[in-house]
């Protein structure tokens, strides 16, 4: 199972021709008579695949948010009987007011009935995946857990959410990975999320800052991007 994605992203302004306008213009020996096109995604191919990692790096306003937007909008364009499940680690549903091993048990965190609870012990693998294997924590609700134990567990509810789809694979969009944790939880959390990722039927492309994470989650796929529209993709050997 394999897709194949042909991304690219543009955008056109057209600044209106103020005397302030004018006066940059001018200043910089930019025009102003007609609109401009600013590359922000050139044109890339990516080819997903389930057991697979993707890493999406780059400095601030290089374009990784927006390359996650276009991979989303291309995998829900696709034919529903061939595209994979879609899982938004930013667009989660909130968790229930209950301890973590009762309030990931559903599929989506929630309250669905859709399909019947997960077992205990596979909810209690999900948390400790995201590093919160403290039994003690696993106890705790939501709003008892500080910001860097409710990105970690956002991280287990995105997991649970993937690997229990109906599909036959699924993607899994993470942006902002690891960005508000120490740098040394962040790697612990990369090598396990890189272990996890290889032994399930989940495709994840994880996108942020820290170019520290390269080596921990050992990607498949390597993406560059940089704010002058500019991309490399590498592939591993």
């Amino acid at each position: 199972m394999t897709l194949t994605l042909r991304l690219q992203h543009d955008v056109h302004t057209q600044a209106k021709p103020t005397d302030r306008a004018m006066q940059t213009a001018v200043m910089f020996g930019l025009p102003l008579d007609g609109t401009a096109t600013h590359t922000v995604i050139p044109p890339i191919e990516l080819t997903l695949s389930p057991g697979q990692l993707v890493f999406v790096t780059g400095v601030s306003g290089g374009g990784k948010s927006t390359l996650l937007r276009l991979i989303a909008q291309a995998i829900e364009g696709q034919a529903p009987d061939e595209a994979p499940a879609l899982v938004l680690g930013d667009q989660l549903p909130a968790l229930e007011d209950a301890a973590l091993v009762d309030a990931l048990a559903t599929p989506e965190g929630g309250t669905s009935a859709a399909m019947p609870h997960a077992e205990l012990k596979q909810v209690t693998h999900w948390l400790s995946m995201a590093g919160l294997n403290d039994a003690a924590v696993m106890l705790r609700s939501p709003n008892q857990l500080s910001e860097g134990q409710h990105h970690r567990l956002r991280l287990a509810q995105a997991m649970a959410t993937a690997q229990r789809s109906t599909a036959s694979w699924s993607v899994l969009l993470l942006d902002e990975f690891g960005s508000t944790l120490d740098r040394f939880t962040a790697a612990a959390l990369a090598r396990s999320v890189r272990r996890w990722v290889g032994r399930s039927n989940v495709s994840a492309v994880l996108a942020t800052t820290h170019d520290d994470l390269l080596e921990p989650l050992a990607p498949d796929l390597l993406v560059e991007l940089t704010p002058g529209g500019q991309c490399q993709v590498h592939h591993r050997s």
